[in-house]
C-alpha cells in the first residue's frame, strides 16, 4: 500500500468566539462591490457554461431522492475562463460523446484526465466519517477541481492535547492510512488523494423578505435570518411558511419571532441533527393576518424577485448571500458534498451531509446570517448554514434547497 501523499498546510485556523468583529481586508469592500458593473457581466460570462451543466445533469438517472447517478468515470466538474471542465478518470472517453450529445455547445466542454471518480470520492468521504474519531475531523469536503478530499483537522481536539503542527498531521495520516488499508483500499502511484488543513470546526451563523431577522421564543439573543417564503405541504393542503436554518435553538413547535416582535408561528419541519442530510427549518405561518409572504430576497441595494430555483451548485461559479449581521456579499462555490462537523449548544458533536462551501469574494458570513438566502440573479440556490470562525473567514457553507424541494415549495411570484 502505498503512503497517500498529502499536501501540508500548516497555518492554524483559530477563533471559536460567536463574536466576530471584522472580515478580512483584502476582501473587497461592498461598497465597491456595488458600484462595479462587471459583477453582471461575470454573471453573463458563466451563463453557457452553467447550463451546458445544466443540460448535463439532467441527463443523468437519478437515485431515490432525486440525486444525479454519475458515470463511474466521471471525476467532478467546475467553471473556469468562459468554459465547461469536466474531470474524467482513464476510461472516460466513453461519456465524452454522451456529454456532447446532450449540451447545445460541446465547444464549452473542456476535458482533463484524472486518478478519481467522483463516486469514488464519495465512498472515501462516508468511510472515513464512518471510522475516523468524530472530535478530531472539523469538516470533509470534495475539491472537484484538484480531485481529492479536502479534510479538516481540529487541533483542540483532546487527542491532539500538546502536539506540534507537524505531529497532528502525521497522526492523522496515520488514522487515514488504517482505516484505508481496513477498507482493502491499495495506492500504487503518486497522485494526490487528500488535502489535510489545521481547522477548528465552522462554526453554525445562529444569530416577509429573505434576510430579515428572526429568532425563536426564549432565545432572543440567539437569532438567524430568515431564507425565502413559500408554502408547506401538511399531508392536505399547501400552507404559507418560510425557510430558514435548522439550527439556533429550535425545537419543533417552537414559535418563531419576527423582528418587529410579532409570533410567525411554529417550526413544522426541522432538518439538523446526527448524520443527517442538510441544515434547515420549515416554519408555518399561523399569524397571516400580520405578515403577507412575497418572493423577495435582500440584496445589495434593495430587494430582488426570486423567480426559480437550481439543484445545480457548478465548481467556480459566483453567488450571493444576504444575512441579517453581515448582509450582503458575493463568493465563488468551491466545495462540493461537504460534511460538517458541528455542534449545537456546546453539545456532543454531529456530523451533518450535502452542504456547499462557497469562498468569500466580498462580505463575509458571521453568526446570525444563518438561514439567510444564497442566490444568483434571480434564482435561489440555498440557505446560509456555517461559517469560518477565524479571523480571515475566507468562506462559509450553505445547504441547497435540494433539501426541501418535496416539502417546502418557494414563491416565484
Amino acid at each position: 500500500m502505498r503512503k497517500v501523499f498529502i499536501l501540508l498546510l500548516l497555518t492554524i485556523i483559530v477563533g471559536l468566539s460567536v463574536l466576530v468583529a471584522y472580515c478580512d481586508d483584502t476582501m473587497i469592500p461592498n461598497s465597491e462591490l456595488l458600484k462595479d458593473s462587471s459583477i453582471e457581466t461575470l454573471l453573463q460570462e458563466q451563463a453557457a457554461a452553467k447550463n451546458a451543466y445544466k443540460q448535463i445533469i439532467d441527463s443523468l438517472p437519478k437515485d431515490s431522492n432525486n440525486n444525479p447517478v454519475f458515470p463511474d468515470c466521471y471525476g467532478g466538474a467546475y467553471y473556469k475562463d468562459k468554459r465547461l471542465h469536466i474531470n474524467i478518470t482513464p476510461n472516460g472517453y466513453i461519456i465524452k460523446k454522451q456529454f456532447a450529445e446532450v449540451v447545445d455547445d460541446s465547444k464549452l466542454l473542456v476535458y482533463h484526465e484524472v486518478e478519481y471518480s467522483y463516486n469514488f470520492l464519495l465512498y472515501i468521504e462516508q468511510l472515513l466519517c464512518d471510522t475516523l474519531d468524530q472530535q478530531t475531523v472539523s469538516y470533509i469536503c470534495i475539491d472537484e477541481i484538484h480531485n481529492m478530499l479536502e479534510i479538516g483537522i481540529n487541533p483542540n481536539a483532546p487527542f491532539y492535547n500538546s502536539m506540534l503542527e507537524d505531529e497532528i498531521l502525521a497522526v492523522f495520516e496515520k488514522e487515514i492510512l488504517i482505516v484505508l488499508n481496513k477498507a482493502g483500499i491499495d495506492y500504487s502511484n503518486d497522485n494526490s488523494l487528500f488535502l489535510l488543513k489545521l481547522s477548528t470546526p465552522p462554526q453554525c451563523a445562529t444569530n416577509l423578505i429573505g434576510g430579515d431577522k428572526i429568532w425563536p421564543v426564549g432565545y432572543s439573543t440567539s437569532w438567524f435570518s430568515l431564507g425565502i417564503c413559500g408554502t408547506y405541504f401538511n399531508g392536505s393542503s399547501s400552507v404559507p411558511a418560510v425557510l430558514t436554518c435548522g439550527h439556533g435553538n429550535q425545537s419543533l413547535g417552537n414559535n418563531i419571532i419576527f423582528n418587529n416582535g410579532l409570533y410567525l408561528g411554529p417550526v413544522t419541519i426541522r432538518q439538523f441533527a446526527s448524520s443527517e442530510y442538510y441544515d434547515y427549518s420549515i416554519v408555518t405561518l399561523t399569524n397571516t393576518s400580520n405578515f403577507s409572504t412575497t418572493n423577495q430576497v435582500y440584496s445589495s441595494l434593495s430587494t430582488i424577485s426570486i423567480t426559480g430555483t437550481t439543484t445545480y451548485h457548478l465548481i467556480g461559479t459566483y453567488v450571493f448571500k444576504y444575512g441579517a449581521k453581515n448582509y450582503y456579499g458575493l463568493g465563488t462555490i468551491s466545495n462540493s458534498a461537504y460534511v460538517a462537523n458541528y455542534s449545537e449548544n456546546m453539545g456532543t458533536n454531529f456530523y451533518v451531509y450535502g452542504l456547499i462551501k462557497v469562498d468569500n469574494v466580498s462580505g463575509c458570513v458571521l453568526p446570525g446570517d444563518s438561514g439567510g438566502p444564497v442566490f444568483s440573479g434571480s434564482v435561489f440556490y440555498g440557505t446560509i448554514s456555517g461559517c469560518d470562525t477565524s479571523d480571515a473567514h475566507e468562506y462559509y457553507i450553505y445547504s441547497p434547497i435540494t433539501g426541501v424541494n418535496s416539502a417546502f415549495s418557494i414563491l416565484t411570484n
